[in-house]
């Protein structure tokens, strides 16, 4: 990769392209973008969406951060509802049967 100094004109632009160039510093060209490297521009656009919604739309964007708040908190407990195990009961001797109630409190 090369760097242009030069004027903004057709001819010099034309000139560095067809060899040009060659007189320039060189650079190696940066590799392909990641998954990791995409993944992190689109929260950082996310994130400087969410910022502008804040400066411009304050009272909607609380309203939008309570309601997310809400479900997550709502979907939290009911999957923790759902994928939580449930303790045995206990088994309590029936009265009168002899067998004593070992309580370990």
């Amino acid at each position: 990769m090369y760097k242009y100094k030069g004027t903004r004109s057709v001819e010099d632009l034309a000139a560095f392209a067809k060899g040009g160039f060659r007189q320039a510093a060189g650079t190696p060209v940066p590799p392909p973008p990641t998954l990791v490297d995409l993944v992190k521009a689109s929260f950082q656009q996310l994130f400087d969406e969410i910022v502008g919604l804040f400066k411009t739309h304050f009272g909607a964007a609380v309203v939008m951060t309570g309601l997310a708040l809400c479900t997550g908190v709502t979907v939290g407990f009911a999957l923790g509802l759902i994928c939580a195990p449930t303790p045995k009961p206990r088994r309590r001797p029936a009265p009168g049967s002899g067998e004593q109630d070992n309580k370990e409190d």
